[in-house]
This record gives structure tokens, sequence and C-alpha cells, in this order.
């Protein structure tokens, strides 16, 4: 787990690129693009919809 700035912690996933917020539970995607970090709040708690949305999916 990993905490940063502001109290957030972040726990890796099996999924690369997808991460979950300790305290909330909730999925985000982190790529790098052109040398930036970019972050998505894929908007959900359960992880096999978290998958599909970072795929592309429409769930």
């Amino acid at each position: 787990m990993k905490t940063v700035k502001g109290g957030k912690t972040w726990e890796r996933t099996n999924v690369t690129n997808l991460l979950r917020n300790g305290q909330s539970g909730n999925y985000y995607a982190c790529v790098k693009v052109n040398g930036k970090e970019k972050w998505w709040a894929l908007k959900t708690k359960v992880v096999s919809v978290a998958k599909l949305k970072l795929r592309g999916g429409n769930a």
C-alpha cells in the first residue's frame, strides 16, 4: 500500500494501471501519457466492473 499527500492510501491490483483507493474502496486508472501520469476515477467499487471500464467496456 502506498500513502500519498492528503493521506490517501492506494492498493495495487493484479491488473496493470488499475489501483484501488484504500479509504473509499473506489477503483482508479493511472496511465502515463506523454511522460505524465493521468488518473481517471472509474466510479466503481467492484473489481470486475473496473476491469471492463479500464479496457474500454460499456459497464
